[in-house]
């Protein structure tokens, strides 16, 4: 049986939004709110949001009982990964991860197109060992935290660096690192032609899962073909955890899409 949930929108840098970035704590607490009395399972909120609130807003959310078992857009694009050092990006990541732990957060994505990027001119091989890099400074803080990183393959249209679910799945088996794994996305599968059917390739290292119609709408807002197949495919795996909604929802229907979406993925999944 799957855990569902959705993406919450409107804040920090994620880039699968619509409508204008609202206050952080404001956006965090409402979208919350939202999708859990929706009926979805859990949230899912961008790590940017949670380092732009102050400690007592922080302090309020975990005390609360706020509980975020997934964020997401791990690095900003001020941060990329070919030119920053690993002690800024250590610091960073201790940072961020002391900030989810608070919220009992079990996995952070690792998509980051922006950040993780090779510019022209610089060899891929030397962007990929950076990569590579990042991913050992989380697995060190593992034990101290608690927190998995799940890697995102994204399309070649949001980065240079690990496009395919299959690119990624040789990445995760080689460093073969504590706390890290594979998280495969319907939207970016779509654009990069990876039929859904070789998820059942992946599983050993597959720990999330992202979907939304294939031009990135809310599930239910398409004419529902491919995510039928793609649900199809991955029924026929031994994968039984984490779906999160991660769309582009329309400007001003957030509230009827989040119902639509999670109707659509209940029925589905």
């Amino acid at each position: 049986m799957y855990t569902l949930g959705c993406c919450i929108p409107g804040a920090s840098f994620m880039p699968q939004t619509g409508g204008e970035k609202a206050y952080a704590y404001d956006a965090l607490i409402s979208g919350y709110n939202r999708i859990l009395d929706t009926g979805f399972d859990f949230a899912e909120a961008t790590v940017g949001t949670l380092l732009e609130l102050s400690g007592d807003e922080l302090a309020k959310a975990a005390d609360s009982g706020m509980v975020l078992k997934v964020c997401n857009s791990f690095v900003p694009p001020s941060l990329p990964l070919l030119t920053t050092d690993d002690t800024a990006l250590r610091e960073y990541v201790r940072k961020a991860m002391k900030r989810m732990a608070l919220l009992s957060t079990e996995f952070v994505i690792l998509g980051s197109g922006q950040a993780r990027s090779v510019p022209k001119g610089i060899p891929a091989e030397d962007g990929l060992s950076r990569l590579e890099s990042f991913l050992k400074i989380c697995s060190s803080l593992y034990s101290e935290y608690g927190i998995n990183v799940a890697l995102e393959p994204l399309n070649s249209g949001e980065t240079n660096c690990v496009n395919t679910v299959r690119e990624g799945y040789s990445l995760i088996k080689r460093l073969n690192l504590p706390g890290i794994f594979l998280l495969a996305d319907s939207y970016h599968m779509f654009i990069e032609k990876e039929p859904a059917s070789s998820l059942i390739d992946y599983t050993d290292v597959l720990r999330h899962i992202h979907i939304s119609e294939p031009d990135r709408k809310a599930p239910g807002k398409g004419d529902g073909k491919y995510l039928e197949s793609f649900a199809e495919e991955l029924k026929k795996t031994s994968y039984n955890g984490t779906i999160s909604v991660e769309c582009v929802f329309s400007p001003g229907e957030w509230f009827s899409e989040c119902e639509l979406s999670y109707k659509t993925v209940k029925q589905l999944f």
